[in-house]
């Protein structure tokens, strides 16, 4: 006892001994029942607010749901003829989820099927990584087009391929595909950077590995034709192995979807180019009617199989095709711009009558060349040539023959200033009206514009001041003007038509189903050409003059440039151009485009054409081309 304590009373009952046994079992009781709680609490969870994500999770486990995918629509020609459809194959498929759950072990197992399938496993890893959580009970393909052979050995040892599937999908087929490739385009995988702008499309659907059109008409129209998928909910076994069906929401499938091209002139046309494809080394035809802007044909040489890309084409494929330096994947038609060459020569005659520079009977005489003083050397000359000694010659007769010296004239007036001619920078403006430097509107992708020079454009571009060389070379169609072969189809028609500038159309209707049918082709007038009667007969009378030999009423003498292209029972009214381009060969001269743009029959026209050949000599072979594809559309002989 400490001798700080006090003494306790001896009646003070003495302090009981602590029960220390007591206090350890309360402790131990207490958090043993607080376990109990926290146990049956979670037993709760799991038996009420669980009991849908268990339930959810065992039907996932005996519940699968199917994605259909929609039957893409059809290209057709005017007539419903097939250009693009649809035709069974083959696919290899997997479901995530029933791949193994450690990583290493599902990239083997990606590998050995892969392997069977004679794809690269790469491709396989990759994609199952890029699966996302809502995709992952839902078979997602990995290789279309198997081959029948391989299919069968894959369906018979999918057990040793864990969560493979071999499913039939339609596979993209084109019957003409030589003919058609840069109309129809074709499809190919999404993107990367183009499934962003895709997926929030619930109407259609889009899953990463979805197929949509990558250029021509199956791009333009890629609503159209997608449709929208559906889905099957199905029981299955242990393996995914469907044991029935519980119901069904059927896909939607894609609109037909009707274009203006016929089949059977397109085929002919490419018949003709490909003779001699070899000696022009691309060739591009536009048919159109001057009526309304339908596309009745348009044919670039070379082409492409479009077919190789809905199978799918390897990267060494693709790069062949990439790198082909005859372009085979350009629509030359569309998609690239020339020099027009004396074709040009309507739009400098439009545009001379109309700014009064000429009259229908004012005559120039063609010496062979136009001499025009050169600043750079006093005294001197610089010789802007003719090809040939014409004489005297009024505006149509100048058409026929082609005349360069009177060309010059007209657009840059004569070469002592005694008068003045369009001038480049009217010139232009009636090249726009004229529907030249811009786009056409067509619907198809990749549309050049071409250019059509001013004073403005040069100093913008070259740094440089314009001369009036510069517009006796626009005036004949030479120098900085380029033009696109629809381009100049839609002046042909212009012309014919009486100075309406159609938008070309190329898709007539779509057909929703058999007894839905969409609206037929409304013609789209994108300009009227203020083009005065009797100046549009002149121009309309050298074109005539073109394809014949003879005297005018002016006493001017003409032997149309293609004066031996004419058909006997269809008159032809066209104007030909040739254009030197590249660089000179061993003989020291330049290779030139061969142009034909017309249209026939003469009185009332029917169709507009335009005709190109890169490597033409002069226009008289194109000219002639012309002359072959006219006689078959209206089916005469060709005399």
């Amino acid at each position: 006892m400490s001798q700080m304590e006090p003494i306790r009373s001896l009646d003070e009952a003495l302090d009981a001994p602590e029960d220390q046994t007591r206090r350890r079992l309360l402790i131990v009781g207490g958090a043993t029942a607080i376990g109990l709680l926290g146990l049956v609490g979670q037993l709760a969870r799991l038996q009420i607010a669980g009991v849908e994500d268990s339930r959810q999770r065992a039907d996932r486990n005996r519940v699968r749901e199917s994605r259909i995918e929609p039957q893409r629509g059809i290209i057709t020609d005017r007539d419903g003829t097939p250009l693009a459809r649809n035709r069974p194959a083959y696919a290899v498929a997997i479901v995530l989820a029933d791949l193994p759950g450690d990583q290493s072990e599902r990239e083997l197992a990606l590998e050995r099927l892969a392997r069977a399938v004679n794809a690269a496993p790469a491709d396989f890893i990759a994609r199952a990584r890029r699966i996302t959580s809502p995709e992952r009970f839902t078979p997602i393909v990995l290789r279309r087009g198997l081959s029948a052979e391989i299919a069968h050995r894959l369906e018979e040892r999918l057990g040793d391929h864990p969560g493979a599937h071999v499913i039939v999908q339609p596979i993209r087929e084109y019957p003409e595909s030589g003919l058609t490739s840069h109309v129809t385009g074709y499809i190919g995988r999404i993107d990367p950077d183009e499934y962003p702008g895709l997926k929030d499309d619930k109407q259609r659907g889009y899953l990463e590995d979805d197929v949509v059109g990558k250029m021509g008409i199956e791009s333009v129209a890629e609503k159209e034709l997608r449709g929208g998928p559906g889905k099957e909910r199905a029981e299955v076994d242990g393996r995914g192995r469907q044991l029935r069906s519980l119901g069904i929401d059927e896909s939607r499938p894609g609109n037909t979807v009707e274009l203006t091209i016929d089949l059977p002139f397109q085929r002919e046309i490419t018949r003709i180019l490909l003779a001699d494809i070899d000696r022009y080394e691309s060739a591009s035809v536009v048919a159109l009617d001057p009526r309304n802007g339908e596309i009745l044909a348009m044919v670039h040489l070379p082409s492409y199989d479009a077919n190789a890309f809905a199978r799918g084409l390897t990267e060494r494929q693709l790069n062949e095709l990439l790198n082909d330096p005859a372009r085979p994947l350009l629509n030359g038609a569309i998609a690239a711009a020339y020099s027009p060459g004396s074709v040009f020569k309507l739009v400098t005659a439009i545009a001379a009558l109309h700014e009064n520079v000429v009259r229908a009977d004012s005559r120039l005489t063609c010496t062979g060349e136009l001499l025009f003083p050169n600043r750079l050397s006093p005294g001197g000359a610089a010789r802007f040539p003719c090809w040939a000694v014409h004489g005297p010659q009024d505006c149509a007769t100048a058409l026929a023959n082609s005349c360069n010296t009177f060309f010059y004239q007209l657009g840059g007036g004569d070469p002592r200033g005694d008068w003045n001619g369009v001038g480049i920078d009217q010139l232009a403006a009636w090249s726009e009206q004229l529907g030249l430097g811009q786009l056409t509107g067509i619907d198809l992708p990749g549309e050049v514009a071409g250019s059509v020079p001013t004073q403005a454009w040069k100093r913008r571009q070259l740094k440089e001041d314009w001369f009036k060389g510069d517009t006796y070379n626009v005036a004949i169609g030479q120098g900085f003007v380029t033009v696109t072969p629809i381009q100049i189809a839609n002046l042909a028609a212009a012309i014919a038509n009486g100075g309406q500038l159609f938008k070309p159309a190329i898709v007539r209707r779509t057909i929703r189903s058999r007894d839905q049918t969409g609206p037929d082709l409304v013609a789209t007038i994108r300009r009227r050409v203020p083009l005065d009667a009797d100046k549009l007969r002149v121009i309309r009378q050298g074109m005539r003059f073109g394809l014949q030999v003879g005297r005018d009423a002016n006493a001017a003498i003409y032997v149309g440039t293609s004066w031996d292209a004419d058909l006997r029972d269809v008159a032809i009214a066209g104007k030909t151009g040739s254009a030197e381009w590249g660089t000179p060969g061993p003989d020291g001269r330049l290779a030139t485009h061969g142009w034909f743009a017309g249209y026939a029959p003469d009185d009332s026209p029917k169709v507009a054409l335009s005709v190109f050949l890169k490597r033409g000599r002069g226009g008289h072979d194109a000219a002639r081309v012309a002359r072959r594809i006219f006689a078959y559309y209206f089916g005469v002989e060709e005399r």
